[in-house]
């Protein structure tokens, strides 16, 4: 559950940078696997 709460802060600080994004997905997606 905790996991969660920081994939929203990460998606967040992402978002602001919007390049990034598409890495952090990626990472969430090997994460999740």
């Amino acid at each position: 559950m905790k996991l969660s709460d920081v994939r929203l802060t990460f998606l967040g600080g992402v978002n602001e940078v919007g390049g990034n994004k598409i890495l952090l997905e990626d990472f969430n997606y090997d994460v999740k696997l």
